[in-house]
């Protein structure tokens, strides 16, 4: 640990009362508003969501009770009808977040009706109480559907208005810009856990000074409120992901430029290429595309290959997924033809390195039977799973069977060839069958945990996606042409009653399946980088699953 990051450490030992909340000050020094300490409070605990040292956990647990008592122990009608509503609600949304039991179910009943009076139109924005007459801010409607969409967005209205404001427009809420840029930035990860990148909060600066970055939004600037635990949490958060993204940055280089010497033969499309292997690599957030062989590597022992094999196995895959992600684009409509000549270069320069990275008929057998896989599920998918959908109306037909798991994880199988590949280079022998098999339960996983969120962004283009397809036959819907205003409130209410509980329930089951098998497989300690990927989606289900206990207790109160 840096020093910086031990200092940190003990600023935020002192700092936290025995209550659990952090020392809030003042400039200049007046009473500390409520709006101000929850605001403090909230955003110390949103940069320690996910924060592993042992004595950050215990803190933040006892500042989330804290949060939770201030909010919940006196009226919270009152505190809604009369405090700044964009600090109750991040107050909200990070309590839920972290544990959806420390919000009671008459709270959340109450924060619906508040929000139906405070609604500039049905489905939101909405406005501050502080500003009831005025217009909708961004800020205020951030923390709103950040609660709303783990309730069970999305909400249509709301998140245009928030995605569609100038983000160059400054807080009236906050003195520096970082604080808006990490709500919106949890926003993101709410809506997409599985996709979004990490937050990376810039650096903090010295730590004996205190920042001061909530200021009084409708009552002028002449008040601001900072906390010095803040700046600390600042600077230990900076500090763990600015090391994590150096390391992985610099593991990358040599596979980029690996994969973009493969792909140079292309000079017209150069640019393009380079655009595409950048925002591969930014999205690459697990560390499981270009680096998967050399975290794989490890669970050999002392049989893992040569360095130069796993990196060009990190390439190759490289290489896959420009071509995956621009064929996956066509086909759901979303890219430009034009680009598929840039697809197809990336896809035999990914074959190139393959067969390259492991020589031999075995392995090349292996490449070949895995991008089949991928040809088969592709035209298996717009052969069955289209249906024609206008703006306002889509024609039902027979729904494809997803029983054979290989739709669910065929179009991406090639993802574990970094993984075989690396298992084909050492020396013995290793079970590869049983890591194919945990792979291909990885990749169900992944698909059914993708589905899930994107189902309703699917049934409106016409994409019969998994849980579309058992929505659809949940909720009984026939075959024939149907409106989406009479359509989708008896498929919201079938998803949120049946469909996903038993869908979440499988992605456990395939979870638990991949485990066992990646145990079961000769040569190769675990757990190892398969598993903690598992363990990524699995825990985001049973997330899922509390979550939706909750909301299920939290509509029958209502």
């Amino acid at each position: 640990m840096t020093n910086s990051a031990t200092r940190a450490l003990e600023i935020i030992a002192t700092q936290q009362r025995p209550d659990g909340s952090f020392v809030v000050v003042s400039n200049p020094a007046t009473s500390i508003s409520l709006a101000a300490e929850l605001t403090i409070q909230a955003t110390m605990l949103d940069l320690f969501m996910d924060c592993s040292i042992a004595e950050v956990r215990a803190c933040i647990q006892r500042l989330a009770k804290y949060l939770a008592s201030v909010l919940f122990n006196d009226d919270f009608e009152t505190i809604l009808a009369t405090t700044d509503t964009r600090a109750v609600f991040q107050a909200l949304a990070v309590l839920y977040e972290y544990d959806p039991q420390l919000l009671p179910v008459p709270a959340l009943a109450a924060c619906i009706q508040f929000l139906t009076m405070h609604e500039q139109e049905p489905g939101g924005p909405y406005r501050n109480v502080q500003n009831a007459n005025g217009e909708p801010d961004i800020d205020t409607n951030v923390s709103i559907a950040r609660l709303l969409y783990q309730l069970g967005g999305p909400f249509p209205k709301l998140m245009d208005f928030v995605t569609g404001s100038d983000d160059s427009t400054p807080s009236r809420y906050f003195t520096e810009p970082w604080v808006a840029d990490l709500q919106f930035e949890k926003l993101q990860r709410v809506m997409a856990p599985a996709r979004t990148k990490s937050v990376i909060v810039a650096p903090a600066g010295r730590l004996n000074r205190t920042v001061y970055f909530y200021k009084n939004a409708f009552g002028g600037d002449a008040v601001v409120f900072g906390s010095l635990a803040v700046v600390a949490a600042r600077t230990l958060y900076a500090t763990k992901t600015k090391s994590r993204k150096a390391a992985g940055t610099s593991a990358y280089s040599p596979i980029v430029r690996r994969a973009r010497k493969a792909v140079s033969g292309a000079p017209a499309m150069a640019k393009q290429l380079d655009g595409l292997f950048d925002r591969i690599i930014a999205i690459d957030r697990n560390q499981e595309i270009g680096l998967l062989a050399l975290r794989f590597a490890p669970a050999l022992g002392s049989k893992r290959p040569a360095l130069s094999v796993l990196e060009t196995l990190g390439a190759a895959n490289l290489c896959n997924w420009v071509a995956y992600t621009l064929y996956d684009d066509c086909m759901d409509g979303d890219g430009a033809p034009t680009l598929l000549p840039l697809a197809n270069i990336a896809l035999r320069a990914a074959v190139r390195l393959f067969e390259e990275a492991v020589p031999g008929a075995a392995f090349a057998e292996t490449v070949r039977r895995c991008f089949g896989a991928v040809d088969a599920a592709n035209a298996w998918e717009l052969a069955h799973c289209r249906f024609d959908a206008s703006g306002t109306t889509i024609t039902v037909g027979p729904l494809p069977d997803y029983d054979d798991l290989s739709h669910l994880y065929g179009r991406s199988l090639t993802h574990c060839l970094p993984v075989l590949g690396a298992a084909a280079a050492v020396p013995d022998k290793l079970d590869v069958t049983a890591l194919t098999h945990a792979f291909q339960r990885y990749l169900a996983v992944r698909q059914l945990s993708d589905d899930l969120h994107d189902w309703q962004k699917d049934i409106h283009r016409g994409h019969v996606s998994s849980v579309v397809a058992r929505s659809l036959h949940d909720a009984d819907v026939s075959a024939g042409t149907y409106t989406f205003a009479e359509l989708m409130p008896k498929l919201g209410r079938t998803f949120l009653y049946k469909t996903l509980p038993s869908m979440n329930a499988q992605m456990l089951t395939l979870a638990a399946e991949a485990h066992a098998s990646i145990r079961s497989a000769a040569g190769v300690s675990s757990p190892n980088v398969l598993d903690e990927l598992i363990d990524i989606y699995e825990q985001s289900a049973h997330k899922l699953l509390n979550e939706h206990a909750h909301t299920i207790k939290f509509l029958a109160k209502y």
